[in-house]
This record gives C-alpha cells, sequence and structure tokens, in this order.
C-alpha cells in the first residue's frame, strides 16, 4: 500500500475528505520523524515500534582506488520487527 492508498483507506473508513486524511497523515508522520530525531523511540501498541539506532563505525573497501577507509557511524531510522507483532497468517506456522 502505497502514500495515495493509504489516504484513501482512511478517508473512506473515517469519512474525512482526502485533504483532511493526507493531512493526518502527514501530521502523524511529522510527529514520528521528530521524536525519533530527538532520539526517543515511538511505541504503537499493536503495531510496533519506530526508533533510532547508532551504527558503530566500521572499516570499508574502496573498490574503485583499492583501498581501505572508515565509514563513520550512522543513526539508522527504522521500524524494528518484533516477531509476534503483525504476523502474517502464512507466518504464523513458522513462527517461534
Amino acid at each position: 500500500m502505497n502514500k495515495a492508498e493509504l489516504i484513501e483507506a482512511l478517508s473512506a473508513r473515517a469519512e474525512l475528505s482526502k485533504a483532511q486524511a493526507a493531512s493526518a497523515i502527514d501530521g502523524l508522520v511529522e510527529i514520528i520523524t521528530a521524536a525519533i530525531t530527538k532520539g526517543e523511540s515511538v511505541a504503537l501498541i499493536g503495531f510496533d515500534t519506530f526508533k533510532s539506532v547508532m551504527r558503530v563505525a566500521r572499516e570499508g573497501r574502496d573498490l574503485c582506488r583499492r583501498r581501505s577507509r572508515v565509514r563513520s557511524g550512522l543513526s539508522r531510522k527504522y521500524l524494528s520487527a518484533r516477531r509476534n507483532s503483525l504476523t502474517a497468517p502464512w507466518m504464523a506456522a513458522t513462527a517461534v
């Protein structure tokens, strides 16, 4: 589902105009992004958790120049994938 489909579904379910649904989704994304940028995690019970994790610096290889270089640590923002949240029916049999 892409953003346009999400707006359509929200406007139909909540009986909102498409502009209101788009504004609500944009506002939600801005709030989650601001919280993650500040280093907080956002937990939506029954859905999942959004959080930012700092990766350690590591050595990489520049194949064009044939030399090593150190990649700096990066801050990664992601949706954590817990095993039991929103498990698809076909995955239920393989879940531990």
